[in-house]
């Protein structure tokens, strides 16, 4: 199901391609680990595909797939305390259903988790 939604790069052995309409914008780097666990080591958009929504829409798609799946996902985000929201991709994760596992290493990566969600009951 990966394959058919973000297909490999052909210049990046361990990325597959964010593509709109047709056309790739960024790229992501993810991985199936035991039991199909995913884990995300990249997502990123192409600077003049930035500020669109495509980062959304491509997390958005690989929580749904690990959703359909049961499957959680594990990620690292790297928290910049000497920046202006420098914890921006801490909170992006958060409101997208990812919690801290861990406080922020020596390089300041913290570990995040998201737990499938269930699909909601069809209505009678």
């Amino acid at each position: 199901e990966i394959d058919a939604a973000f297909p490999k790069s052909d210049d990046d052995p361990f990325a597959r391609l964010i593509l709109k309409d047709g056309v790739p914008v960024g790229k992501v780097e993810v991985s199936e680990g035991i039991s199909g666990t995913l884990y995300i080591s990249r997502i990123g958009i192409e600077d003049e595909y930035r500020c669109r929504g495509l980062g959304q829409e491509a997390l958005g798609a690989l929580c749904e797939m690990a959703d359909r799946h049961g499957h959680e996902i594990w990620l690292e985000a790297f928290y910049h305390p000497c920046v202006e929201g420098g914890g921006h991709l801490i909170s992006w994760y958060s409101k997208n259903g990812f919690e801290e596992m861990s406080e922020p290493d020596k390089d300041q990566r913290v570990e995040m988790r998201r737990l499938p969600r269930p699909e909601p009951s069809p209505e009678p």
